[in-house]
Formats: structure tokens, C-alpha cells, sequence
């Protein structure tokens, strides 16, 4: 699993990228993204189902979703990241729902739109520009996939234990700790748990924490070692380590590199 830190952090984020005959290995992030194939095709794996994506056709992967990216020869996929905060209400109705299904297609006027206004290599669009077209799109979306209220009792704990972890991160915790205070039988939480997320615990503990690294990072002055207490790190050292192995850079190169975006 590889944790992607430029399409994890900060608010109103968005960026447009493309890619040519590419394969990725399964990875996730804090921001859902927009897939639209220019030419060839896509499969997507999210979880354990995989999709085809045709020429002409987009999908949505959500927040959060392990997911992976293989094409053949001759393809040329557009992937947009975008935070929430660009459609909040849209995605505050999904809160709580099983979706089913990621591949959508959009009507000529739509898909003119965001490939005009979107889809674009060259410069970030406007704020209420973006706004726009993620709606548009989102709305071509809702009419393809199917949610229900209807979860399993797998499903309810593996919303628990989500939650929990964004909620407790900074602290120190266990699969045993976490399924006492829940009030699980612990081999019963860890074979949920491994079950429907593909990632031990301690690195799904950590990816947390290099999100909450980062988003302290971009927005703080707070010095890299206090950074590292709030984000849930034993010590400095282990922060570095870990924060290597997640993003390839170091938190110092990270928080230089912001600063130059920043100011550009």
C-alpha cells in the first residue's frame, strides 16, 4: 500500500494530472478523484472489485479507498484530486451509505465543459470554476451508482473502527486496546479489521498520522520534532523514519517545498 501525501493534504486542494500507458500499485488518500479516459482504457481495482473504464468514460474513487490503476499500450487517462470542501453537500449524502459502482459517463455538453475547464495541465482554474464542473460531474455520477442505508455488521464495525482511528491517531493504540474500548473480542475485530482493509494496523495508524505530519506541516509553525508529538509519534526519529518510508521525502524537504508553492 502507498500512501500519495501531495493528494492528502490541505483544504480546497485540486489537481489535474495525466498519465500515459501507467500502472499503480494499490494506494489511497485523503481526496476522491475523477478519472476520465482520453483514449484506450483503465482497469480500477477498488478493494477486490476491478473495473474496465472505456475511452470517453470517467469513474469516481472515493476518500479513503485502497486502489490501484492498470492500463495496456496506447491509453491516456486525465486523473483530477480534489478535496471535498469543492462539494461538501454531495458528499455529505453519502456519509453512512454503501456505493456500489465507480464508472459513469457524462452528456457531450458536460463532458465539453470539464475538458475545457477542468481537465487542464496548464493552470489551476478557478475556485468557483472547479466548484461548478466537480457538481456537474458528480451529478452525471449519482445517475450511474446505487447506495443504500443498508450495511453489514462487518461493514458497521469497519465504519467503528474508521472512525476510531481518525478520532484516537495521536494517542497510542492497538488492535487490542482499540477493540477493547469498542467492545469487541479482539480476534474477531483483527479478522474484520485485515478482512476489509488492506494494510496492517500499524500502518493504517500511521498513515493517519503522516496526514495529520503533513496538514501540521503546511499550516503550522510548530517545529518538526513538535509535530511529531502531536501527530501521534513516539520520538523524533521514529517520525523521520516513518515519514521517509511513507512519502519518499523528509518532513524538513516537505515543509521547504510548501513554502516554495507558496510563494510561487
Amino acid at each position: 500500500m502507498i500512501y500519495q501525501n501531495n493528494n492528502s493534504i490541505g483544504t480546497n486542494f485540486f489537481e489535474c494530472l495525466r498519465y500515459e500507458n501507467f500502472k499503480f500499485d494499490s494506494h489511497m488518500h485523503r481526496h476522491p478523484e475523477v478519472i476520465y479516459v482520453r483514449s484506450g482504457l483503465v482497469e480500477i481495482t477498488v478493494g477486490n472489485v476491478t473495473q474496465t473504464i472505456n475511452c470517453g468514460e470517467y469513474a469516481l474513487v472515493l476518500a479513503n479507498q485502497p486502489h490501484s490503476y492498470k492500463t495496456p499500450l496506447n491509453s491516456v487517462v486525465d486523473v483530477c484530486i480534489f478535496s471535498e470542501d469543492f462539494a461538501p453537500s454531495f458528499f455529505k449524502k453519502l456519509r453512512g451509505k454503501k456505493v456500489e459502482g465507480i464508472r459513469f459517463i457524462c452528456r457531450e455538453s458536460i463532458k465539453k465543459f470539464a475538458e475545457d475547464e477542468m481537465f487542464v495541465l496548464d493552470h489551476i482554474p478557478d475556485f468557483f470554476l472547479i466548484k461548478a464542473c466537480i457538481y456537474t460531474i458528480l451529478n452525471e455520477y449519482s445517475k450511474f451508482i446505487t447506495t443504500t442505508n443498508a450495511v453489514t455488521k462487518n461493514e458497521h464495525l469497519i465504519a467503528q473502527i474508521t472512525e476510531y482511528v481518525y478520532n484516537n491517531h495521536t494517542k497510542k493504540i492497538t488492535l487490542k486496546s482499540m477493540a477493547a474500548d469498542l467492545g469487541y473480542e479482539y480476534h474477531y475485530l483483527s479478522r474484520c479489521f485485515h478482512e476489509h482493509i488492506s494494510m496492517n494496523f500499524s500502518k493504517y495508524v500511521n498513515w493517519h498520522r503522516i496526514n495529520t505530519a503533513n496538514e501540521l506541516l503546511q499550516n503550522s509553525e510548530l517545529s518538526i520534532t513538535e509535530i511529531a508529538m502531536q501527530s501521534g509519534f513516539g520520538s523524533l526519529r521514529t517520525f523521520n523514519r516513518v515519514y521517509f518510508e511513507y512519502t519518499n521525502k523528509t518532513p524538513r524537504t516537505n515543509r521547504r517545498t510548501s513554502v516554495i508553492r507558496e510563494i510561487i
